[in-house]
C-alpha cells in the first residue's frame, strides 16, 4: 500500500527570498566568468563540437560518439547570434556554470536548509575545476546543471512528492540527449527514487522518458546513417581506446590500469575540491553528530555517486570534467559538515560561515592566480594561467605560419592536426597518429599511410620542386639528430621548427619518430 505521510526532511516553502538568492547566484557564477573565457577552442573535442555545427557526422569526429546531439544544436543555435562556433559553446559553458550554482542552491535546500544550500553553492562557485570547464567550449558545466537538477527532482520524489516525477523523467530524457553517459549513470539513482511507487504511476513518466529520448536517439541514428553504421562507428571509437594505457582494465586484465585510472581519479576530485575538502573532516570530531548528518540521506548519494566512480576506476577516466557526475556529491557533504558545526562547536554557526568565505576564496584564487605547472612540467594545473598560455600559444602559432609561410609551396605536420586544419584551413595538413600512452582523450585514431612525398601529390603542391614541411607542434623534440630542422623566430616571438623537402625526398612518420629519405629510383 503506498503511504503519503510527510516525510520529516521536506522541501521548505520557496520564498522571495529563496528565489532573489538563486537569481544572484545565477548573475554571480555568470558574472565572474565573463573576464576569463578562452578564445582559441582549447581541447580537441572542442574542435570537433566546433566542426560539428557545420556538418554532424560522427564517422569523422564531428563530434566524437556517442554524439552529443542535443548539446551540438544548442551550440549550433546560439552560433545563429554569435557566428563563431568558440564563442557559442563557451558562452554556454558560462551561462550553465551560472545555473548550475543556483541548482546547487536549490538541491542543497532540499535536502538540508538553506544555510547548507548557500554554502554548496558557494563551494560549487569557487571550485578550481568547475571554475576552468565553465571558461572553454566543452560540455561539462552543462552535463554539472542537469545532473543536479535531475537529483533535486528524484529526491522529490523519494520523499513522496509524486508531481516531481514527471518533470524528472524530462530531465532525465534531456540529459541522455547532451551526453548519453549521464543518462546510464542516473538511472540506479532514479530506479531507487521510484522503487516504492506502484506501477500504474509510472506509465506516463515512463512514456515521457521514452519520447524525450527517442527525440534525439532517432535523428542521431539517422545522422549517422542508421543502427548498424552507429554501431559500427562506436565500437571502432571503442577499440581506439586500447591504445590508451589506462584504459579498458576489465577486458585488457591490466592491473597498473586501475592504479592510474584510480591516481587520476584523485588527483582530479582533490583539486576540483580545493579547501572544500578540510569540512569532510569534522564530523569526526562528534560521532553522535556525524550519524544524525548523514543517516538518512547515505544510501541517495552513494547511490547517485557511485555508477560514474566505478566506472572511471575500471573503464576509463578521462577529461577531469567527467567528474562533475559526482563532484556535487561531495560538496553537498562538505557544505553540510561546515553548518553542522553550530551543534558541537561554540559560535558554530559564525564559524561556518567565516571558514564558507575563506574557502570559497582560496578556492576561487587557487583558479585565478596558480601557474599551469607549479610542480614541474609532469604535473598540469586547470587554471586561468592554463587557459592563458594555450591562447597565447595557439595565436601567436596561427600568426607565424600564415606570415612566415604560403599554403602554395607548405604542408603542416601535427599532432593536434584538428587544430591545425580547423584555424589553418587554406594548408594541408599531415597527421600524426597518437602514442599508445596518449591522452588526446576522444581522439579518433587518423587513417594515415605515415608517409608523404612530392612526388605522389596531385594538384598545386605536386607541381614543386622543393615545400616547406611546418611541424606544428614538439612531437618530434628530441628525435635523434635534427640538425636538418630548422628553427626561425618570427616577429612575434615564436620559433617555428620546419625543413625543406625536395621532389627526391620522402617523409616517414610515426607516433614519435620523423625520417626523410630519398625516394628509390623508379
Amino acid at each position: 500500500m503506498e503511504t503519503t505521510t510527510t516525510p520529516s526532511l521536506t522541501w521548505p516553502e520557496t520564498t522571495f527570498g529563496d528565489a532573489l538568492l538563486a537569481a544572484g547566484l545565477l548573475v554571480l557564477g555568470i558574472v565572474t566568468r565573463l573576464p576569463f573565457r578562452s578564445q582559441v577552442l582549447y581541447h580537441w573535442d572542442s574542435v570537433n563540437f566546433a566542426l560539428a555545427t557545420e556538418h554532424f557526422d560522427i564517422a569523422t569526429g564531428q563530434p566524437q560518439p556517442p554524439g552529443y546531439l542535443l548539446y551540438v544544436l544548442l551550440g549550433r543555435l546560439v552560433n545563429q547570434g554569435t557566428g563563431d562556433p568558440q564563442v557559442s559553446f563557451v558562452s554556454l559553458s558560462v551561462v550553465f556554470t551560472g545555473l548550475s550554482i543556483a541548482a546547487m542552491f536549490i538541491l542543497g535546500t532540499a535536502m538540508f536548509d538553506r544555510q547548507t544550500g548557500l554554502a554548496a553553492a558557494l563551494l560549487l562557485w569557487s571550485s578550481p575545476l568547475f571554475w576552468f570547464y565553465g571558461e572553454v567550449a566543452l560540455p561539462h558545466t552543462l552535463d554539472a546543471f542537469f545532473v543536479i537538477l535531475a537529483a533535486f527532482l528524484f529526491y522529490q520524489v523519494k520523499q513522496g512528492r509524486y508531481e516531481y516525477l514527471t518533470p524528472a523523467a524530462l530531465v532525465l530524457g534531456i540529459a541522455g540527449g547532451f551526453r548519453p553517459q549521464t543518462l546510464l549513470f542516473l538511472l540506479p539513482l532514479s530506479a531507487y527514487a521510484v522503487w516504492p511507487i506502484g506501477p500504474r504511476k509510472l506509465i506516463l513518466p515512463l512514456a515521457l522518458l521514452t519520447i524525450t529520448c527517442l527525440s534525439w536517439v532517432v535523428p542521431l541514428l539517422a545522422l549517422s546513417g542508421g543502427l548498424v553504421k552507429y554501431q559500427e562507428i562506436t565500437a571502432a571509437f571503442s577499440a581506439s581506446f586500447q591504445y590508451f594505457d589506462a584504459t579498458r582494465l576489465l577486458l585488457q586484465g591490466d592491473a597498473t590500469a586501475l592504479g592510474r585510472n584510480a591516481s587520476k581519479l584523485l588527483r582530479y576530485t582533490v583539486y576540483a575540491m580545493g579547501p572544500a575538502l578540510l569540512p569532510l573532516v569534522f564530523p569526526l570530531v562528534s560521532a553522535r553528530r556525524s550519524s544524525a548528518l548523514w543517516t538518512p540521506k547515505i544510501a541517495f548519494l552513494l547511490i547517485w555517486s557511485l555508477p560514474a566512480v566505478i566506472f572511471y576506476l575500471f573503464v576509463h577516466m578521462g577529461q577531469q570534467g567527467l567528474i562533475f557526475v559526482f563532484l556535487p556529491v561531495l560538496l553537498l557533504m562538505s557544505a553540510r559538515c561546515l553548518t553542522g558545526l553550530g551543534s558541537f562547536v561554540p559560535h558554530g554557526d559564525r564559524l561556518a560561515q567565516t571558514l564558507a568565505l575563506m574557502i570559497g576564496l582560496t578556492g576561487a584564487l587557487t583558479f585565478i592566480l596558480s601557474p599551469e605547472y607549479p610542480f614541474g612540467q609532469d604535473l598540469k594545473v586547470l587554471s586561468w594561467k592554463t587557459i592563458e598560455n594555450h591562447d597565447r600559444q595557439y595565436r601567436n602559432l596561427f600568426s607565424a605560419i600564415r606570415g612566415g609561410f604560403s599554403p602554395a609551396d607548405t604542408v603542416i605536420l601535427a599532432a593536434d592536426w584538428r587544430t591545425a586544419g580547423y584555424y589553418l584551413p587554406e594548408f594541408e595538413c599531415l597527421h600524426v597518429p597518437p602514442p599508445r600512452s596518449s591522452e588526446l582523450g576522444s581522439a579518433l585514431l587518423p587513417e594515415s599511410e605515415n608517409r608523404f612525398s612530392l612526388a605522389q601529390e596531385d594538384g598545386n603542391l605536386g607541381s614543386h620542386e622543393r615545400v616547406n614541411v611546418v611541424l606544428f607542434d614538439n612531437t618530434f623534440n628530441g628525435n635523434g639528430d635534427q640538425s636538418w630542422i630548422q628553427t626561425e623566430t618570427t616577429t612575434n616571438g615564436t620559433g617555428l621548427r620546419y625543413f625543406k623537402l625536395s621532389r627526391e625526398e620522402v617523409i616517414m612518420w610515426g607516433a614519435d619518430w620523423l625520417e626523410v629519405k630519398k625516394v628509390a629510383p623508379q
